[in-house]
């Protein structure tokens, strides 16, 4: 045998290996409970209530429960990301989650505060500064705004809310 075919029956070998690998798991990828959803991390299932009951990582706050896939403690270092004068949360609520970079920051507080009393929170907290205004949401009412190149989004729920701030001048 030449020499010249070892590399073309190489890559014959790894092709079929590499098939093979992927139909051994296309049964597990294909089966199982077809007609059971899987709720998205963080959002509240149709109808608007989160559980109450769902399971947290160790050391999350119990709170957290209210939002589905909390598995480790939000870091508050991710508050640095908001702005410098970005108001304190409604009295009572606890961080739950956070991610910021690149201009983007996401926060979500686990709280017993009505939604309606959240919106006027951050409605009064924000003053004249931010040109803010309700919108109707995915069930409850949302805050929009912005000042700057920042916008802001403040979206309530039973048990909780997320802040989710946009920099575009990032």
């Amino acid at each position: 045998m030449s020499r010249t075919h070892l590399p073309t029956r190489r890559s014959h070998r790894l092709g079929v290996l590499g098939a093979a690998a992927i139909l051994a798991l296309l049964p597990a990828a294909c089966g199982g409970d077809d007609d059971v959803a899987t709720p998205d991390p963080g959002v509240a299932p149709a109808g608007g209530e989160a559980p109450t009951d769902a399971p947290v990582g160790d050391g999350v706050p119990k709170e957290c429960a209210t939002f589905i896939g909390i598995i480790e403690p939000a870091d508050p270092a991710v508050l640095d990301t908001l702005p410098a004068d970005w108001p304190e949360p409604p009295a009572g609520s606890t961080l739950c989650s956070g991610s910021g970079s690149g201009g983007t920051t996401t926060v979500q507080y686990a709280t017993d505060v009505a939604p309606a009393e959240i919106l006027a929170h951050y409605e009064s907290e924000l003053g004249a500064d931010w040109n803010v205004a309700r919108e109707a949401g995915a069930g409850d009412e949302i805050l929009t705004g912005y000042r700057d190149a920042i916008g802001i989004q403040v979206q309530p729920r039973d048990g909780g809310f997320r802040i989710a701030l946009a920099d575009d001048a990032v």
